[in-house]
């Protein structure tokens, strides 16, 4: 079955243990969430999962899953800052890359239309350094969503959004993730996030 799998994860740092035979599953075509206080582990296991960290104590992690048009595992990765190119547009910033996957044409229809979905399709050229903190998230949603992954983690990735922004961009990530069979796992401080959003919710 795609999707990832997490099976008796120990995961220990300067000493402090952070996992200790931790088990999860999120499924294809579904998102999961994941709730625990700050500081206990939720954007290590992201990173783990994403294959940014690797020197994990015992257990393993099983990613698969793949979208139209991709070869092997790929990753999407919202951050909790949005990691743009400052000195390039809204626009290019979500282009970039996906021209790596696919055609310019193929590319500038996917980044369009989720710019068009998000309600930031106005600030296409507008700079990256202008946009205001939830402009410059949904952009990096877009990105994420636009890369033609099977996998896509978000690290509490509405916290700078109001309410109204915040619903039409989970609209558009749980109709995408369901369109498309992706992948989806999310870090919310939000209990309005995790049961708007999510099929299911780890809490740890």
């Amino acid at each position: 079955m795609s999707g990832i799998s997490v099976s008796s994860l120990d995961v220990s740092f300067d000493g402090h243990r952070i996992f200790d035979g931790f088990s999860m599953l999120a499924e294809e075509g579904c998102i999961t969430g994941i709730s625990a206080p700050s500081g206990s582990g939720k954007t290590t296991l992201l990173r783990y999962i994403a294959g940014l960290l690797v020197n994990q104590d015992g257990g393993g992690i099983h990613v698969s899953g793949n979208v139209s048009g991709t070869e092997g595992k790929t990753v999407s990765f919202v951050f909790q800052e949005p990691r743009l190119i400052e000195n390039v547009s809204a626009f290019r910033n979500i282009l970039i890359p996906v021209l790596n996957q696919t055609d310019r044409r193929t590319a500038e229809a996917r980044a369009e239309s989720f710019m068009r979905e998000t309600g930031i399709f106005s600030l296409r050229h507008a700079r990256a350094e202008r946009l205001s903190g939830g402009e410059r998230q949904r952009v990096s949603v877009c990105r994420a969503l636009s890369f033609m992954s099977g996998i896509i983690l978000m690290d509490e990735p509405f916290q700078s959004l109001d309410r109204a922004s915040a619903e039409k961009v989970m609209a558009v990530v749980k109709e995408t993730v369901r369109k498309e069979r992706r992948t989806a796992v999310i870090v919310s401080h939000s209990e309005y996030e995790l049961s708007s959003l999510c099929d299911t919710v780890v809490r740890f």
